[in-house]
């Protein structure tokens, strides 16, 4: 019947081929079909192949066909697998102001085991962190894969992050706007930076203080610090400090409509 040669057919055998033939000729296709060569697509085509090579070497191997008796399976190993990088994994982590600006480590866990990174000082949200050899195994001695993490930032209470500046409301008093202050600013990770204020600055005005903001890393230059003035107006003064906001208003005169 057709279908007791459609094995021999699949393999490209003559029918009643020995067991030597049929080996030799399934490790022929094998070196060519097998998915770890040709890729996941050929699983069906190998599987025929395979399905084909036990059944003529299988101890159900009908003597009609088989003029040497009964096959004897044997062992196949595919031969020239090429070796195959593992996958990459991805990770987030995530890092507070003062760890952006210092720098930092952290544990993360990919599957059975972790993997401890340092964080540079300086990379700016969204930047991503390649750890090389630390994501899947690799196939047939193939390399690893790497880990890739992206790195968050925290939201911070006082300060903004806008590309690599760091930005604060600088909220200071009416004598500091009028007669100027030299005003520290703690910037986490870094420790107090001064802010000049200038004589006569007036609200909404932005004091940029050059290099103070991330540092510089790799190729990106340290961003700024900048502090954009809020003026503080109280609300419950004593009677005594009455008195001398309206002293002084007797001595400054109200300013204008359509005055800065």
């Amino acid at each position: 019947m057709a279908g007791d040669h459609e094995p021999y057919r699949v393999l490209g055998v003559r029918p009643g081929a020995s067991p030597e033939e049929i080996t030799r000729a399934f490790r022929r296709l094998a070196r060519t079909r097998h998915p770890d060569v040709a890729g996941p697509g050929a699983e069906p085509e190998y599987r025929r192949i395979r399905d084909a090579y036990e059944r003529l070497t299988g101890p159900d191997r009908e003597s009609a066909d088989d003029p040497f008796g009964p096959g004897v399976r044997i062992p196949v190993r595919v031969h020239g697998s090429p070796p195959r990088r593992g996958a990459d994994v991805t990770a987030r982590v995530c890092v507070d102001l003062a760890e952006l600006v210092a720098g930092t480590t952290r544990t993360v866990a990919t599957g059975a085991h972790e993997t401890t990174v340092r964080v540079p000082p300086g990379l700016a949200p969204g930047t991503r962190l390649r750890v090389p050899g630390h994501g899947e195994p690799g196939r047939h001695d193939g390399p690893p894969g790497d880990l890739v993490l992206t790195v968050e930032a925290a939201e911070h209470p006082a300060f903004r992050l806008h590309g690599r500046d760091l930005h604060i409301d600088l909220v200071i008093g009416y004598h500091q706007a009028v007669l100027g202050a030299d005003i520290p600013v703690d910037v986490p990770g870094a420790g107090p930076v001064p802010v000049h204020v200038p004589p006569g600055t007036t609200p909404g005005t932005a004091l940029r203080v050059t290099a103070r903001g991330l540092p510089a890393t790799g190729r990106y230059p340290a961003g700024d610090l900048v502090a954009e003035v809020r003026l503080h107006i109280p609300a419950d003064l004593t009677p005594q400090a009455r008195r001398a906001v309206a002293a002084l208003a007797e001595l400054i005169p109200p300013p204008r409509q359509g005055d800065r």
